[in-house]
């Protein structure tokens, strides 16, 4: 419990912090109509709506279940059926990564829906924007936000990576020709469409329109791919500000053979995985230790048309795409070194009669999830304005407070255990609030209910009246009677007090023992007291 505080404002916001839940890449659909459900134990062979031979992109809510996938051309929501505004992405077909789904920050539902083309179409890189509130929950894609032209022209290489500040994202994006590296930055005010431009590493040119970008799983390194001219590149990354720095060639470094296919990162980024291509003649799965420079085959394919596509997938093994079959190839242990590593061709059998191609979908970005935070535990007393919790509603997510409604407000006016648990397509938060009750700091009966008992009317200007009232009273009643219970003063009159007189006129009462009765009305600064009166007083002079 934090310290208590009183609460002067009329509005208390519920804030928001973020925590990465990996939960978004739990389905994966690629090929001809395959797809992969990780939720379980073990990755169970599903299938899905789409036919591609290269590049989509799926993304699944936070708890596993799936939202929706692309091939850069259409949108399939999670009935398997294209979105309303779901065709005519001018994404195109034969690309490497021809899509790219990232969630905007503090919009839950909210995602960017990125496409390349082939190089050098006009049609390069654009986007689209996806709200999941549409179409009864189903999704759509928003009227005016479809294909919207980011750059021109632009190779077919796609990835994102989390911002530093652990809440927005860069999208990156390679230029066809020449060195620049493309890097736009999508925060909770949407995208901004002016990129953080890097030039650096080697030059592209036609014919290099086709590979891969690919993030290293601890975000601080980016590689290039580039096959159609040999370009093999690993960058820093400064995810503060989007740029790469650092090229190192890795054809030099590692006297990579002949051309490859795709790279991906093992999960502790101490060995790299390629895929390697001999025209005409096979395919192989390599791996390269970066801290010793050793090269092991872990697997050739003398059908030339054999692997394609590595991933790393939410249950920590490598998937690698093959060409035409009804199974993927696996590496188990991808942070161990050599044959340690379990490369396990047809290593995951897809439903038949389903088949890979060369793509398995891009990478996807945790959701920045959000968790609840009502704030600091309070007080609340009479002195307090009531004031209001409120749950941002872009969220998309449904709101149950502790006394079942559902509204994302809630009036607090007294003190009490105040709760909220909200449930949201990523994912689902619960916080509570305390509010102390402040009636012992504020509501303090000001008087204690005792009066003088002796009053000396003499004219010597002290202790002239009776009652002498400690504090101020908005009504007094009272009444004096003698020993003998013959009344000499009657009062309606907070300001008519007894001056020792009969009913204070001129006939002075003699010195001696008189009895009252009555009651008086006073407040503080929370509520009204109304309190009776009686005793003695001894009247000298």
């Amino acid at each position: 419990m934090r310290s208590p505080y009183r609460i002067p404002l009329l509005l208390t916001v519920v804030s928001m912090t973020l925590a990465l839940s990996g939960q978004a890449d739990q389905n994966w659909f690629f090929g001809w109509h395959a797809g992969i459900d990780f939720n379980g134990a073990q990755p169970l062979a599903t299938n899905g709506a789409m036919n591609v031979a290269m590049g989509s992109a799926t993304i699944s809510d936070a708890s596993g279940e799936l939202l929706f996938y692309s091939d850069g051309i259409k949108v399939w929501n999670r009935s398997h059926e294209v979105m309303p505004n779901g065709a005519g992405l001018l994404g195109e077909e034969y690309v490497t990564q021809a899509a790219l789904i990232v969630g905007q920050p503090g919009h839950c539902g909210i995602f960017y829906l990125f496409t390349s083309a082939n190089a050098p179409s006009t049609d390069a890189l654009r986007y689209s924007v996806i709200d999941m509130s549409l179409d009864n929950g189903l999704g759509d894609v928003v009227a005016g936000m479809k294909n919207v032209l980011l750059a021109n022209p632009m190779g077919e290489k796609l990835t994102a990576l989390r911002h530093g500040n652990g809440v927005a994202a860069w999208v990156f994006s390679r230029a066809l020709l020449g060195d620049a590296f493309y890097a736009y930055l999508l925060t909770e005010q949407g995208l901004d469409t002016i990129p953080v431009i890097s030039h650096v590493g080697q030059n592209t040119f036609l014919g290099c329109d086709a590979g891969f970008l690919k993030v290293s799983h601890d975000g601080t390194e980016l590689f290039h791919l580039g096959p159609g001219c040999q370009i093999a590149e690993i960058f820093d990354v400064d995810a503060a500000v989007g740029m790469l720095s650092g090229a190192q060639d890795l054809f030099m470094q590692y006297d990579l053979p002949n051309v490859l296919i795709s790279m991906e990162f093992s999960p502790n980024g101490q060995f790299l995985y390629f895929t390697q291509y001999i025209p005409f003649d096979s395919t192989s799965v390599i791996q390269i230790d970066r801290a010793t420079g050793i090269r092991t085959i872990l697997d050739a394919d003398f059908d030339y048309q054999g692997h394609g596509d590595l991933r790393l997938g939410p249950d920590g093994r490598i998937y690698v795409a093959h060409q035409i079959e009804g199974f993927v190839d696996v590496i188990e242990y991808p942070d161990l070194p050599g044959a340690a590593c379990g490369f396990t061709p047809a290593g995951f059998a897809l439903q038949v009669p389903l088949v890979s191609y060369q793509g398995l979908p891009n990478n996807v970005l945790p959701y920045t999830m959000l968790t609840l935070d009502l704030g600091n535990d309070t007080t609340f007393s009479c002195a307090t304005e009531p004031f209001h919790l409120f749950v941002p509603t872009t969220i998309n997510g449904s709101f149950s407070w502790q006394d079942g409604s559902t509204g994302p407000t809630f009036l607090v006016d007294t003190s009490g255990t105040y709760s909220v648990e909200v449930i949201s397509l990523c994912g689902s938060a619960i916080d509570t609030l305390l509010v102390l009750s402040g009636d012992d700091e504020v509501d303090v009966d000001p008087w204690s209910g005792i009066l003088p008992n002796v009053f000396t009317p003499n004219n010597d200007g002290e202790n002239e009246t009776f009652p002498l009232l400690p504090v101020p009273m908005e009504k007094m009643s009272i009444t004096i009677n003698d020993r003998w219970g013959a009344p000499v003063f009657r009062s309606d009159d907070r300001s008519l007090l007894w001056n020792g007189k009969k009913d204070n006129a001129t006939i002075p009462c003699p010195d001696g023992v008189y009895f009252y009765t009555g009651s008086v009305q006073y407040s503080n600064t929370c509520r009204m007291y109304d309190r009776p009166i009686q005793g003695v007083v001894q009247l000298l002079r």
